[in-house]
């Protein structure tokens, strides 16, 4: 079937993804239960509870009865137990409903509690896993399966089990735990939501699936994720799923065909650990099973030292791939901090600041409505005189001519004055209408699967005038994440600030429900990007552990904070001891590899510094990281040639004390160093970049 070409479906459809794509992270972590109004974290002098005592703690909270709704009902009904002695067959019916109702108050009301603890419980463990603490994430996940039944729950709990095993590259238990996540039922509850979590479900299955070598299962299930209007996430995913099933049967023209037309899509809508091995087969392809630069490489790693970079982990997933992975980060890294324990505790002035900003563009009101009230009263006293005035005219009998002249025009103001809350009433029911219609557009798609193009900048903001706070608000967040794309901080923070601003109301940013932390998690980034430091650190304060990528806001904000302050030290420090495996954006990724290079690129080695210069030459990059970083680019160029020639001295001469190497391969090491070097040499001469400030 086609894909819709009238703009306005086009949006409809994107914008319904978008409604519920920022509720479902990218590995299927849900919503439900995610701090929607400005939940605090504990400040950094404060000790923090282990993440399973505190999913204990609000599990056994949120699962206790609730008596004093019980309690509430037992003394009504006693009170109204007379009615039953006078009237026994209607006093019996009364009591019995009260004493029911009362009852299935207290069930609802246990089981809203039990489901937003699980929603924070479940957030919860999905950021442990992101900080490399499998274990505790494991445990956390424990505490829920043993306090819930919910499908949706248990649902998001086996994504999250299949997470940790496809990490650890245990692909088999990987697809046990999916297939039990696809195969739970959909109840009522949250069933948009769930449809969602099933999608990044199946591409995560695909992945597991092509790994495991069962092409036939990966293809059911990519077919099966292509052939709906599925997300940019998942459609990477089963894209990167192809892949591997391309290589596998040695399939390298259809491969590389693939990788050329998608590999935009991959290398933005995949986590690190994915990217990886993208990045290791565009290497594959250019590089022959037999060349210098591969042999080199292979005999270089394990003399100096240099961990396997990922390769232990791509072995098991995509083995081919291992040798041309280059990647600095361990394959299993556990961050050395938790991220509510960094953020500082903010300063008054820096949250007035944040408070005003929002303010300042938070739309004036209508007055509209008060217009038409004023309006349809006025009209009302304008009749009700007319028809005192003139119904003699009209032949009115003579009662009614007696009574309509003892009127005066007190009654008629009177009349005009009690019209106007009515009208006010009926203008608020009509703007509720219209932010619910506003609302279900958004939802609302054609139901044609296919490729659909993304709304255009003129379409989302036009939204940002929607009626409906919600809807402004998410076009807000497509605008700025195009910003941020383009590395125009100062239009993020616009954007965001913007969207923030239409979100005043507390019912507004329960409706938002994660769209409202995505907001502040990318403000902190902005302020971080435009130098404004405090009031970063100030909006990250606002958010906490039930917001699922309360580490990465954590992680990259800080990143932006050291190093557009210039401390790249500190900054390298900070990348080894906190980025773990989160889901960084490419951008992010550049942005934390380039700092580890700069400061200590003799542990980078010349493959990992040439896909780093690779990555610069990509104009887009470049771009961004020269706004992030002014003079990260300068540190990076500098510091790497400087080691690339005490590399080449080194191979040649070989260390003090020992013969001069002569073995072929010795000499292919040489040859590879040098051409690294030439290349970087002859890259960074002619950059206009290296002019700037």
């Amino acid at each position: 079937m086609e894909a819709p070409h009238d703009p306005a479906e086009r949006l409809h459809r994107e914008l319904r993804r978008k409604f519920v794509a920022w509720r479902s992270a990218v590995l299927g972590v849900g919503s439900q239960g995610a701090t929607a109004a400005e939940p605090a974290s504990p400040p950094a002098d404060t000790a923090v509870q282990p993440p399973q005592q505190q999913a204990a703690i609000e599990l056994h909270s949120a699962n206790k009865p609730q008596w004093g709704i019980l309690i509430v009902g037992i003394v009504l009904a006693m009170n109204l137990a007379p009615v039953a002695v006078i009237w026994p067959p209607g006093g019996a019916v009364l009591l019995t409903g009260l004493l029911t109702g009362a009852a299935l108050l207290a069930r609802n009301r246990k089981r809203k509690q039990l489901r937003e603890a699980a929603g924070r419980v479940l957030n919860s463990a999905f950021n442990l896993i992101g900080l490399g603490r499998l274990n505790d994430a494991s445990e956390v996940l424990g505490y829920l399966e043993a306090f819930t039944q919910e499908p949706w729950a248990l649902r998001l709990a086996d994504i999250q089990r299949a997470t940790i095993a496809l990490r650890k590259g245990d692909m088999a238990p990987a697809e046990q735990h999916l297939t039990s996540a696809i195969s739970r039922p959909m109840d009522a509850y949250a069933r948009e939501n769930a449809l969602y979590q099933l999608e990044g479900a199946r591409a995560l299955r695909a992945f597991a699936r092509a790994s495991l070598g069962n092409h036939e299962g990966a293809r059911d299930d990519i077919d099966a994720v292509v052939a709906t209007a599925a997300s940019e996430d998942a459609l990477a995913r089963v894209a990167l799923a192809e892949a591997m099933i391309l290589e596998q049967q040695g399939k390298r023209e259809e491969l590389r065909l693939l990788l050329s037309e998608k590999g935009t899509l991959l290398l933005e809508h995949t986590h690190p650990r994915e990217r990886a091995i993208v990045r290791a087969f565009q290497r594959m392809l250019r590089s022959d099973k037999s060349s210098v630069y591969r042999r080199a490489e292979a005999r270089k790693e394990k003399p100096q030292g240099e961990e396997p970079m990922l390769a232990d982990w791509v072995a098991k997933v995509a083995p081919a791939a291992a040798e041309f992975v280059r990647s600095p980060r361990a394959a299993d890294h556990a961050a050395a901090y938790a991220p509510a324990q960094v953020v500082a505790r903010p300063s008054a002035e820096a949250v007035r600041a944040n408070s005003a900003a929002r303010k300042a563009v938070v739309p004036k009101p209508s007055r509209k409505p008060l217009l038409a009230a004023v309006g349809v009263a006025g009209a009302i006293g304008v009749i009700a005189y007319l028809a005192q005035r003139f119904l003699p005219a009209v032949g009115a009998d003579d009662a009614f001519q007696a009574a309509g002249e003892g009127l005066d025009l007190f009654p008629i103001v009177m009349l005009m004055f009690s019209s106007i809350p009515l009208v006010m009433a009926v203008a608020g029911g009509l703007r509720w209408l219209g932010r619910r219609r506003a609302e279900d557009a958004a939802r609302k798609g054609a139901g044609t699967p296919g490729k659909v193009a993304p709304p255009s900048e003129s379409q989302l903001r036009k939204l940002t005038d929607s009626p409906s706070p919600v809807v402004a608000a998410q076009a807000y967040l497509v605008l700025a994440d195009r910003a941020e794309r383009r590395g125009d901080f100062p239009a993020v923070l616009a954007a965001v600030t913007a969207g923030l601003a239409r979100l005043q109301q507390p019912r507004d940013r329960q409706a938002a429900d994660i769209v409202y932390p995505d907001l502040v998690s990318l403000r902190a980034f902005a302020l971080a990007g435009c130098g404004q430091y405090h009031e970063s650190n100030a909006e990250l304060a606002s958010l906490g552990p039930a917001y699922p990528h309360f580490s990465r806001a954590v992680f990259r904000a800080r990143l932006m904070m050291l190093v557009r302050h210039g401390d790249f030290a500190a900054a390298a420090r900070w990348v080894d001891e906190g980025e773990a495996d989160l889901p960084l954006s490419v951008r992010e990724e550049l942005l934390a590899d380039l700092v580890r290079a700069a400061v200590n690129p003799e542990q980078a080695g010349a493959g990992e510094i040439q896909r780093l210069k690779d990555e610069l030459a990509t104009p887009a990059h470049r771009t961004w990281i020269k706004a992030a970083a002014p003079k990260l680019i300068e540190q990076f160029e500098s510091a790497t040639t400087a080691d690339v020639r005490l590399r080449v001295g080194s191979i040649i001469s070989g260390p003090p004390g020992s013969e001069a190497p002569d073995s072929a391969e010795s000499e292919a090491a040489a040859e590879s160093e040098a051409a690294a070097y030439e290349a970087a040499a002859h890259e960074a001469a002619p950059s206009p970049f290296a002019a700037r400030s």
